[in-house]
């Protein structure tokens, strides 16, 4: 009878649990992208409040090329339109949806979603376009933070589209999927079978 290996799993041992894989380090590449939108946000936000002259100027405009025999009730929507507070208000809510779709956006590409990666990337490159059309557009103040908007988008849209941004979110689907796996319960190696006793036949003995 040969004797059990030393490597072997002994009876009513503890089985071993499969070790769960590290989460992988945050891309660098990531990182700087996520926080260059930051500054993205910020200066948008700041270029949106500031047109408020703008936008205000646009729709006293509109009002003025209506014909005389327009319906009141769309000269007085004008009217509510081309209000301080409609205007400043319908322009906080555009930055607020902005900043969120932002924010969400940057939220998954850290968390390693390339889905989410490519829609930053998307948005980068219309903030640069927007950019490059506020640069040759008429002279106004608000032109420095969209440029200042474009030149981080530009670069952020750089740091999303390198090698080990890409191989960052592909590691991080391999790990969802590994801790989506199910572990084996934990427990012990099964006893062997025990034999039944020999009984006595009761027959002479010599």
């Amino acid at each position: 009878m040969s004797s059990p290996q030393p490597w072997a799993p002994q009876p009513g041992q503890p089985r071993p649990v499969d070790p769960k894989p590290d989460r992988p380090v945050l891309a660098g590449s990531i990182a700087i992208a996520t926080e260059l939108w930051l500054v993205v946000i910020a200066a948008l936000s700041v270029a949106q409040i500031g047109s408020y002259r703008t936008a205000r100027d646009t729709v006293l405009q509109y009002a003025e090329k209506l014909p005389k025999d327009a319906p009141d009730a769309e000269r007085r929507s004008l009217e509510l339109m081309s209000s301080t507070g409609m205007v400043i208000a319908s322009l906080v809510v555009g930055v607020v949806i902005g900043a969120a779709i932002a924010l969400v956006a940057m939220y998954f590409v850290r968390d390693g979603r390339n889905w989410a990666r490519l829609l930053l990337s998307g948005l980068s490159a219309y903030v640069v376009v927007g950019a490059l059309m506020a640069f040759f557009g008429p002279r106004t103040w608000t032109q420095a933070p969209e440029i200042i908007a474009g030149a981080c988008a530009l670069f952020a849209l750089f740091m999303l589209m390198r090698r080990d941004a890409d191989t960052y979110c592909r590691e991080m689907t391999e790990f969802r999927a590994a801790a989506r796996t199910p572990q084996p319960p934990v427990g012990h190696w099964p006893m062997p079978p025990q034999l039944p006793p020999q009984q006595d036949s009761g027959g002479p003995r010599e």
